[in-house]
């Protein structure tokens, strides 16, 4: 008996579930270190494979393509959020203090724009997304060369680069070459269709167990310690495959339980990056202003509404950006017809 995953051609609603779901654990991890809890069961179960696995989709889904379209597209998909969210944060930070002299203001801000497009302030949680838009650069560059183990190489450089006896901390240069690893993982898994692989009874079953204890399997990936990383790269891999595989057994059951917690999942997947922005701009202020509540005391309470307080931001927003999108075309159809008419 094997089971057999099915494949989307369309999208890949698994993958998206699957993000879903690491999102939710950095939102998590993120609530628990702002009221510095660290170190529980399930902070250690999301590590143990999260940032991993989005490292691992984005080169799934690499596509090669001219430089100076990925650059640009990266550019408009990545950190275009960050500039956003890091200037947000500043006037936010700014009014939240006073401000009592505009000369002041006005040169912290000329500080704030050259610090972020040089990609020297990162908002919480963005460390990844400058680290993803150096590795979509380099991978571009990279795919030029007339190489057939040009993935292999650049996999082998990564480690050397990483383990440099001075780590390179401009930029995310360390971190990029960390995750680097991961996003060539995710290449070979789509040239070579591992997520499409049969997989028979056992192997389910030790995956499944597998997922259930990824928490034992956690390792700090940035303790620069070699044998950990190899061990990391191994565990963090498996464990990513093991939660896609369930997620794609899980988009295939309809039922009316699953229906809701499958779409939420799949909508937090789709919009991650959105989530991570309203986590940046919501996090520390959120739990400065509430935390002087003293009839809310329960740690978990905080994390669920902050948790809730994102999503729904996030829906919120996409709406607005979907009915936009909508009169827009609405406008430019009716124009059309208008000129069209007078023809």
């Amino acid at each position: 008996m094997s089971l057999q995953l099915r494949s989307d051609k369309k999208r890949d609603n698994s993958i998206d579930i699957a993000r879903g779901i690491a999102i939710l654990g950095v939102l998590y991890g993120h609530a628990m270190a702002w009221q510095n809890i660290s170190g529980t069961a399930l902070t250690h179960w999301f590590w143990s494979f999260h940032m991993p696995l989005f490292a691992l989709v984005s080169g799934y889904f690499y596509k090669e393509r001219p430089i100076r379209h990925t650059f640009a597209s990266s550019v408009k998909s990545l950190l275009a959020p960050l500039f956003w969210v890091s200037f947000i944060l500043f006037f936010l930070n700014e009014i939240g203090e006073g401000i009592s002299d505009w000369s002041t203001f006005c040169h912290e801000f000329i500080e704030r724009v050259f610090s972020t497009i040089s990609l020297q302030v990162s908002p919480p949680g963005f460390w990844f997304v400058i680290a993803l838009f150096n590795c979509k650069i380099i991978l571009a560059i990279v795919s030029k060369l007339n190489n057939k183990h040009k993935w292999l190489l650049l996999a082998v450089f990564s480690i050397i680069v990483f383990f440099l006896p001075k780590h390179i901390d401009k930029f995310e240069i360390s971190r990029t070459f960390g995750l680097m690893i991961y996003v060539i993982i995710g290449i070979y898994a789509k040239k070579n269709a591992w997520m499409d692989k049969h997989v028979n009874t056992i192997s389910a079953v030790i995956l499944a167990i597998i997922l259930l204890f990824a928490g034992l399997f956690f390792i700090d990936m940035w303790r620069y310690n070699m044998p950990l990383y190899i061990l990391n790269l191994l565990t963090a891999t498996v464990i990513s495959y093991a939660l896609i595989f369930y997620c794609k057994l899980l988009d295939q059951l309809k039922t009316k339980l699953v229906n809701p917690i499958r779409n939420v999942l799949a909508f937090c997947g789709r919009h991650s990056l959105m989530i991570l922005s309203f986590q940046a701009i919501l996090g520390q202020r959120f739990f400065q202003s509430i935390n002087h509540d003293a009839h809310i005391q329960n740690a978990y309470v905080l994390m669920l509404i902050f948790v809730f307080s994102c999503v729904v931001s996030t829906v919120i927003l996409n709406g607005i950006r979907i009915q936009t999108n909508k009169f827009i075309i609405k406008k430019m159809t009716q124009e059309m017809n208008r000129n069209s008419n007078n023809l």
